[in-house]
């Protein structure tokens, strides 16, 4: 990513965070940047593209296929690619500034149509990742899987939940403690695969 567009999301962020989506000033965020309001409409036509712009800097920084990358050439069983997978993306959603922008959605959505079409894009990334991974897994182990994408979602309502009471109580949460659930969920969730 350029520096300049850097520049710009970096300074998105900071505003988006300070003021919220609504009180967010696309004049704050340009003199933030240190750049021209051409130059900002330019790359993003209003605050709503800007945001998804913040939110897929943020995907793409959590690395979200990594987690489900073969390991040393051989690919992941279902167990162990659902639990790194869950791991990564929840370790990543706790850094304070994902928490902050999570806290931002959940307060604003209801406000901002754009936002929630931000989260629902966002979510649906995850879920077509997961779904791919499972009918992977389905294929190589030989168990029929009827609907990977309803699954997949299943799944990732699952970590969202957790996510949003540690979001809404505040709770701080260990490496050991995050961990723990996440294995205690896939192996719960795994548990039920003949339903799928």
């Amino acid at each position: 990513m350029a520096g300049r567009e850097r520049a710009i999301l970096a300074a998105a962020l900071e505003e988006f965070l300070a003021r919220g989506y609504g009180g967010a000033s696309l004049s704050r965020i340009v003199a933030r940047a240190g750049i021209s309001k051409t130059t900002l409409y330019r790359r993003y036509p209003d605050k709503a593209a800007l945001f998804r712009a913040v939110l897929d800097r943020q995907m793409a920084r959590s690395r979200p296929a990594a987690p489900l990358a073969a390991s040393g050439g051989a690919p992941l069983r279902l167990e162990e690619g659902l639990v790194r997978y869950a791991d990564a993306m929840l370790a990543f959603a706790l850094r304070e500034e994902v928490r902050g922008v999570e806290r931002l959605l959940c307060s604003e959505a209801h406000q901002f149509p754009e936002l929630a079409a931000a989260a629902a894009a966002r979510n649906a990334r995850g879920v077509e990742r997961i779904a791919a991974f499972l009918a992977q897994c389905a294929a190589r182990d030989g168990m029929p899987c009827r609907d990977p994408h309803g699954a997949a979602d299943q799944f990732i309502a699952l970590l969202r939940g957790w996510y949003l009471e540690v979001l809404e109580t505040g709770r701080r949460v260990t490496a050991a403690e995050r961990r723990a659930w996440v294995e205690r969920a896939v192996e719960r969730f795994v548990a039920g695969r003949s339903a799928w």
